[in-house]
């Protein structure tokens, strides 16, 4: 029997620790959520509200596996195949090594392995052109940090072609077709890449410290056309809900099908270890054992805002916080593995 004064003081005692202002929280058993809610406020300044579980934050990476997730129901669909070279969907794609071009695949992108290196722009572009013109301008100029299919490296770039080839597959604007593929059919009704749109609901304001090492709102909200893809979904933990539902339940949410089976298990199937510590690496999932129990997830960080996102599998149980500012350390990892531990029982 879960302990919701015990979970909750120690989601309070874990976000005043690490000074952050506002944190939301979701679990999901089966297919429904079980507890979900918001702790402290949206901003340290006076018109700052109290956060609840409608409350929209930018989820950092855990945009990744909602890209991901698009790429396998076009795969589903016949559109795109996972080991068929980028090139021959996009036959000007390049990288700066012209003879490994070739090689670089959708799985690889997924599966971070396509020796592309990281690049982390909260800022930049606003305009439709901006993630053509990364793929076309930007992309090439990057050596590679590997051969491509012999390494694991964490790379928004990958994820950027992979939005890319979204575009050029179904005709639509990344965003467009996020929202008609993903967003809408799951019911994540008020999940979004536009801040115009998200500002029409309460949204969390990210927090950094000052010189005073006192809380002070940024105020400037991340926004880059160009990296949508690699962490700039805005939603809350409500939808995140939906979103866990869909995977833990093998693409199905009630009796909509939105994946086949065999695409959810290749996304969560691990593709490359990442080391001892960290597990493996499936297709935009991490993947680890996790006291007797494998757990699928990510997380998320852009601008001073947070996010995780850990499902525990075999019990088709996942935890989703959602933050306002970053504390600097795996606090907020170690909270969410308490409340799994709590919520399914599990030894300390």
């Amino acid at each position: 029997m879960l302990d919701l004064r015990s979970l909750e003081g120690q989601v309070e005692s874990a976000i005043a620790a690490a000074r952050i202002p506002g944190l939301a929280l979701g679990v999901v058993q089966g297919e429904r959520v079980v507890y979900a809610r918001g702790f402290g406020v949206t901003c340290v300044e006076p018109h700052g509200q109290p956060v609840t579980a409608d409350t929209l934050f930018r989820i950092g990476s855990v945009t990744k596996p909602l890209t991901g997730t698009i790429i396998m129901r076009l795969v589903d669909a016949g559109k795109l195949d996972l080991d068929t070279p980028v090139r021959e969907y996009v036959p000007w794609f390049r990288v700066s090594d012209a003879k490994v071009v070739r090689k670089i695949t959708p799985r690889l992108l997924l599966s971070h392995t396509a020796g592309l290196p990281h690049d982390h722009k909260p800022s930049g572009p606003r305009d439709d052109g901006a993630l053509e013109r990364r793929i076309r301008e930007e992309v090439p100029r990057y050596p590679l940090v590997a051969p491509p299919g012999t390494k694991f490296s964490y790379a928004n770039t990958g994820i950027h072609v992979l939005a890319f080839l979204i575009e050029v597959v179904t005709g639509k604007r990344y965003a467009d077709a996020m929202r008609d593929l993903l967003f809408e059919p799951l019911g994540m009704a008020r999940t979004t890449f536009s801040p115009a749109v998200a500002l029409t609901y309460p949204c969390a304001l990210s927090h950094r410290l000052n010189k005073k090492g006192e809380l002070e709102v940024e105020h400037h909200y991340a926004e880059n056309v160009a990296n949508y893809a690699s962490g700039q979904a805005i939603s809350n933990v409500l939808d995140l809900a939906r979103f866990a539902m869909l995977h833990m339940h093998e693409g199905r949410i009630g009796r909509k099908r939105l994946l086949k089976k065999g695409s959810v298990a290749e996304m969560h199937r691990p593709h490359v270890e990442r080391g001892t510590e960290q597990g493996g690496y499936g297709l935009t999932f991490g993947v680890r054992e996790y006291k007797g129990l494998t757990r699928v997830g990510h997380g998320g960080a852009i601008a001073n805002f947070g996010a995780t996102f850990s499902m525990a599998m075999q019990r088709r149980t996942a935890v989703i916080t959602l933050f306002n500012r970053l504390p600097g350390n795996p606090s907020m990892g170690q909270l969410a593995d308490r409340i799994l531990d709590a919520v399914l029982e599990l030894p300390a």
